[in-house]
């Protein structure tokens, strides 16, 4: 009698184990695969790009340390270190951002970002529209308008200054064709800053 139940015991943890590895392979054969997101978007390295691009743009892992991301919709490219992180910001607009710690992305805590934008116009008046723009926000005590030349474009270079976050913060608008290219910089420093303006290109 002690020996029945001892083998059916057995018998039980056999028929378990068997059980256990059935439902495993079929768990793992129904896994769906992993495959490249179809938004249109050529990723050739996830590791530092967010699943969710801009429409028409695709990043180029350059084997250098380096990746291009090309926004074919607006005609412009810029080559970015493969550390930077590449967004789509919640107005589906292009955002580079450089994080302290990769491995542990939390959004808004990027340490520098830049956001691109264009829109149809010029910079025939910009001076009266920098300065009806500061007048708009009350805490806007003054503006900056500066000219300057990175990787052959002309760009104009423009900051607010008040007691508010973002005051300080560099925009770099140019002109091409009748569009507007803009590339408005947050808690960026010098390098950053030179970095994607020398490596910006249409």
């Amino acid at each position: 009698m002690e020996a029945n139940k001892k083998r059916i015991f057995w018998l039980d943890i056999v028929f378990f184990l068997l059980l256990l590895a059935v439902g495993f392979y079929f768990f793992w054969k129904s896994a769906p695969e992993a495959t490249a997101p179809d938004n249109g978007s050529v990723v050739t390295s996830t590791s530092e790009v967010s699943i969710d691009l801009p429409e028409g743009v695709t990043v180029e892992d350059l084997g250098d340390g380096n990746k291009l991301v090309k926004n074919e919709k607006d005609g412009y490219k810029v080559e970015i270190k493969n550390s930077y992180i590449i967004e789509k910001t919640p107005d589906s607009n292009l955002a580079v951002s450089s994080y302290s710690d990769n491995n542990n992305i939390k959004k808004d805590l990027f340490d520098y970002r830049v956001v691109f934008f264009t829109k149809k116009g010029n910079l025939d008046n910009i001076e009266l529209d920098i300065k009806n723009e500061c007048k708009k926000n009350i805490d806007c005590v003054s503006y900056s308008i500066n000219n300057i030349t990175k990787n052959g474009i002309a760009w104009t270079k423009i900051v607010y200054n008040g007691d508010y976050i973002g005051s300080g913060w560099p925009e770099f608008v140019t002109e091409k064709k009748g569009e507007l290219f803009s590339l408005y910089f947050q808690y960026a420093d010098d390098l950053f800053i030179n970095d994607v303006l020398n490596n910006f290109s249409f």
